[in-house]
This record gives C-alpha cells, sequence and structure tokens, in this order.
C-alpha cells in the first residue's frame, strides 16, 4: 500500500487500483470525501451530499473549486475518516465521508476496521 504524506493520511491507494484526475466543480472537496460526477460540467466532480448518490471514488487531496483532483477508484484501499466494520459494506454520508451502509449506494466494504480511520476497498457502482 503507498503512504501519503501526513497531510492526506485519510486516503491511501494500493498500486492495483484505478485512479483518475478530474476537474473540481463548486465547494471544493476534502481529502477523504466520496464524490460524484458534476452532471452539469463535463470531467467534473463535486462532494456526494446524500448515501443515494452514485459515487465514482474518493479524493485523495483537498482541492478548491476549478481546480485538479486525484480520485480513488475501483480496486483502490482507502484510509477512511470514519469507524466503519469489518467486512461491512460503505456509503457516501451526507457530509460527503463514508459511513457504514444502511440502505443507500454502496461504494465498497471495510477491511480493516479501526476506531478513528478504516481501510476500505473502493467498489463503486459505475
Amino acid at each position: 500500500m503507498t503512504t501519503y504524506p501526513k497531510s492526506i493520511d485519510q486516503t491511501e491507494a494500493s498500486a492495483n487500483g484505478s485512479r483518475f484526475s478530474v476537474t473540481v466543480g463548486s465547494g471544493g472537496v476534502s481529502a477523504g470525501q466520496t464524490v460524484m460526477w458534476d452532471g452539469t460540467n463535463p470531467n467534473t466532480v463535486i462532494a456526494c451530499t446524500a448515501n443515494t448518490d452514485l459515487c465514482i471514488g474518493i479524493a485523495r487531496d483537498t482541492v478548491a473549486a476549478a481546480g485538479v483532483v486525484t480520485i480513488l477508484g475501483r480496486n483502490c484501499r482507502v484510509k477512511t475518516n470514519a469507524t466503519l466494520t469489518v467486512g461491512g459494506r460503505v456509503e457516501p454520508s451526507a457530509t460527503g465521508y463514508t459511513q457504514n451502509y444502511t440502505s443507500g449506494t454502496i461504494i465498497g466494504t471495510v477491511i480493516i476496521s479501526a476506531t478513528t480511520a478504516s481501510v476500505i476497498r473502493m467498489n463503486p457502482p459505475y
């Protein structure tokens, strides 16, 4: 697993995961936030705001609107800022971060649980 500097330690990706760079839409994104396609502007993402949003990945860095961010997507291992249950499913939360699955869109599975920062494998439904 690649380890990023402390400033972005919420996100760690395996060498086998898909990563891609896109433009950030209005509001910007924070490291570790789940993101979805903007829907209005091409090649642009915004932070998820509901557990039913169609998440495409997790932002690697904190980036302001109009900047470029790396998205950690399918098969990436990502350290989240939440306490999650190992083996459980994960969905976006209203704040854009991850939470244990309740009834929304499943974006991954928990492979290592921790009290403040669990590791999930991203498997967004796109």
